[in-house]
């Protein structure tokens, strides 16, 4: 039978973190009985026990599939995965967060009777033991219309570019390359996802668990991240159309303001032109730009 949803899940030297991620997505599917549902773990350049933990679930569990990149980049694995995948739309775990048990077989039954090309659901952080979610209902899901969806990306409160924690139409993914980096491949390829989607819907549920841990190297930005980080704002300011421009500025002044010093000279200058072009007064007169990022302009 062919799989109707793809679990991707990816990892990097996770042996501390991958089994509670992979127990986590057994539990969740293992009472749904039609076995629509593949589960694909890539192993990108583990060298701890990664691997093995990875190719004992692979062997012991039905619809688990491993297999193993020597990549080192993110955006390189995940469209590895997406070609390696049979499902009709596709989700993104990475191998140190965890999902909560929720109805997969009611999202799958939503997913493919609404058409969907993007379902959003709620990221649940964590920051310690007691935040975690262990089961979630499906909340019935509101449509946003393509306009609704741009805007309340660039607001950055109800969803962000994650592609973990979203049930995406493959045909989406096949047509469009996530940009091979090693970091924010999310974020770079979110605004082609939204212009290209027409059925966009959003749920409360919570179908993810961020884990969250201070000594994490993924949370450290450098010069290189703090580029790429210029680059995703240039891009949407890029793809977005006029209508948006004061909302991608809200972006490009708080990066600004926040990386300023790790940010090459060539980015910089980009950014602060963006700022420069908008329409000082639309922008502060703008009911969806926050007040915070009024007074924040003011400081540039």
């Amino acid at each position: 039978m062919i799989p109707i949803l793809s679990i991707i899940v990816t990892a990097h030297n996770f042996e501390s973190f991958i089994y509670n991620c992979l127990a986590s997505i057994k539990k969740c599917i293992e009472s749904y009985s039609r076995h629509e549902v593949e589960v694909i773990l890539i192993d990108d350049k583990s060298v701890d026990k990664t691997s093995n933990i990875m190719i004992e679930f692979a062997n012991s569990e039905k619809g688990f599939k491993y297999l193993r990149t020597e990549f080192g980049n993110i955006g390189k694995v995940r469209n590895f995965a997406i070609q390696n995948s049979n499902g009709q739309y596709i989700t993104f775990i990475d191998g140190d967060d965890t999902i909560p048990k929720f109805d997969i077989a009611k999202v799958i039954d939503f997913l493919v009777s609404h058409k969907v090309d993007i379902l959003i659901s709620r990221i649940n952080d964590v920051n310690k033991e007691s935040d975690y979610v262990g089961q979630s209902i499906f909340a019935s899901p509101s449509k946003l219309t393509q306009h609704k969806a741009i805007q309340e990306f660039l607001i950055h409160k109800k969803f962000q570019a994650h592609l973990c924690s979203k049930f995406f139409n493959k045909d989406l993914l096949k047509n469009l390359n996530i940009p091979e980096v090693p970091c924010y491949e999310d974020a770079l390829i979110f605004p082609d996802l939204l212009i290209k989607s027409k059925n966009i819907f959003i749920t409360n549920s919570i179908f993810y668990n961020y884990i969250k841990r201070s000594n994490s190297l993924s949370n450290e930005i450098n010069n290189y991240k703090a580029d790429i980080m210029a680059d995703v704002i240039l891009y949407m300011n890029e793809k977005f159309d006029g209508k948006y421009r004061n909302l991608v500025a809200t972006h490009a002044v708080e990066h600004i303001l926040k990386n300023e010093n790790l940010l090459s000279y060539e980015k910089k200058l980009n950014l602060k032109r963006l700022i420069k072009d908008i329409n000082k007064i639309s922008y502060f007169i703008d009911p969806h730009v926050r007040f915070s990022f009024k007074k924040k302009l003011l400081k540039l």
